[in-house]
């Protein structure tokens, strides 16, 4: 297993644990789509980060559109939020739009001992401190779409 792919699974593992349980800042729906080079990126991961609160998760659908959920509410935490978007090519099962902590243990599990995983996007948007992508979610959900145009 790669060492991107190890830090990807330990991070959807860490996302999990914080994610969990109810409670915490007040969510409000969120959207968007992402594309790369032009083009819609389905299933990728897109992750809110929060200054204050729990991380919210997406994934893309064929023509690049996620809706974001956090603490299995729809929606991202109000405030300025880091955004992260990952896609990887393995050929393990395949994660529901909105995935559940559950979900996302069993893909990490699957993941474990695959040789043919690679990251399909550049390796700046995996991370917090390297994509450059934020969000500043708001109460007015009309205000809360937010399109990602990815490049190399």
């Amino acid at each position: 297993m790669s060492t991107r792919v190890a830090v990807f699974c330990a991070g959807v593992l860490f996302l999990n644990v914080v994610g969990c349980g109810s409670g915490g800042p007040a969510v409000y729906p969120v959207s968007g789509t992402v594309t790369y080079n032009g083009a819609p990126v389905e299933n990728a991961q897109v992750t809110f980060i929060p200054e204050n609160g729990a991380p919210g998760m997406g994934q893309t659908d064929a023509s690049g559109k996620y809706q974001i959920a956090t603490r299995g509410e729809n929606g991202a935490v109000v405030g300025l939020n880091k955004v992260t978007i990952t896609k990887i090519s393995s050929s393990g099962p395949a994660m529901p739009a909105n995935p559940t902590p559950e979900d996302m243990i069993k893909a990490a599990e699957a993941a474990k001992g695959k040789q043919q995983t690679e990251m399909m996007l550049p390796d700046k948007y995996g991370t917090a401190f390297s994509s450059g992508l934020t969000a500043e979610v708001t109460s007015n959900e009309s205000m809360n779409v937010f399109d990602f145009s990815l490049t190399d």
